[in-house]
C-alpha cells in the first residue's frame, strides 16, 4: 500500500488527509477530534465530477468554445463534466473550455480558437485539447507538443465541418464520435490518468445543507 499524507488548516483545525493510492480510498481527520470521514472513489465514477458513468475512465478531451453572444446556442456544452470560461481580451470577450468525460454530444460548437492560458488547465485534466486555430502564443506552445491536440486548421481525419447555414466564423462544429475516433487515429492515449477529487455522499451533502440552512436560521455567519 503507498500512502501520501497532507496537512491543511481551516480556522483553529488541522484537518489530515491520507490518500491511499493502491485501493483509492482517502480518509480525512479533524485535529483534536476522533471524527474521521473516508471517501472512496466508486465503481465507474466519473473523475471530474462524481457521478457515475460507462467511460468514466476515457481519457476527457476539452474543445474551445466561443463566449460570444452572436454563437449562442451552443451546442454540446450541457453534456460537459466541467466548464471553464475566462477573458481573453482584457475587459472584452471570453472564451468557454468545456471538458468531456460521460458525455458523447452528437454535434460540439461552435469551436473556436486556442488561447495560451487554457493550455496548462487542459493539461491539469489530461485532456486532449480540441480548437479551431488559435492566437499566437497558443500555437507556439502547442508545436512544442506539450499537450495532445486536434486543430481544425490541419483537420485529420475530418473530425470538423462547417454548418453552412450559420455565419462563419461561428459554424465549425464536430461532434464525441469524431473527436475519439481521431484521437484513436493519431494513437494518442485514450485512458485517463487524472485522479480526480474526492466528492461526498449523499448522506454528507445532506448533513452539509442541514449545517446550511441551521446557519441561515440562526441569523450567523458559519
Amino acid at each position: 500500500t503507498i500512502i501520501a499524507a497532507a496537512w491543511f488548516y481551516q480556522g483553529s483545525e488541522r484537518i489530515l488527509i491520507e490518500k491511499d493510492f493502491i485501493n483509492g480510498s482517502s480518509i480525512i481527520s479533524l485535529s483534536g477530534s476522533d471524527k474521521k470521514e473516508e471517501s472512496t472513489r466508486t465503481d465507474k465514477q466519473n473523475n471530474l465530477s462524481g457521478i457515475p458513468c460507462d467511460d468514466y475512465d476515457h481519457r476527457p478531451f476539452a474543445v474551445m468554445y466561443a463566449g460570444d453572444v452572436v454563437a449562442r446556442p451552443l451546442s454540446g456544452i450541457a453534456s460537459a463534466d466541467l466548464v471553464v470560461e475566462a477573458q481573453v481580451i482584457t475587459g472584452s470577450i471570453t472564451r468557454m473550455m468545456a471538458v468531456f468525460t460521460c458525455g458523447n454530444p452528437k454535434q460540439i460548437g461552435s469551436i473556436r480558437s486556442a488561447r495560451h492560458d487554457f493550455i496548462p488547465l487542459a493539461q491539469g485534466f489530461d485532456a486532449i485539447y480540441v480548437h479551431w486555430g488559435g492566437s499566437h502564443f497558443a500555437l507556439e506552445k502547442l508545436k512544442q507538443k506539450i499537450i495532445n491536440n486536434i486543430d481544425a486548421l490541419t483537420n485529420p481525419y475530418n473530425v470538423f465541418y462547417r454548418d453552412e447555414s450559420i455565419p462563419a466564423p461561428h459554424n465549425g462544429f464536430t461532434s464525441a464520435e469524431r473527436i475519439l475516433n481521431t484521437a484513436e487515429k493519431l494513437d494518442y492515449r485514450l485512458k485517463s490518468k487524472f485522479e480526480g477529487y474526492l466528492f461526498q455522499g449523499e448522506e454528507d451533502i445532506k448533513n452539509n445543507l442541514s449545517f446550511t440552512d441551521s446557519c441561515a436560521t440562526q441569523k450567523k455567519f458559519c
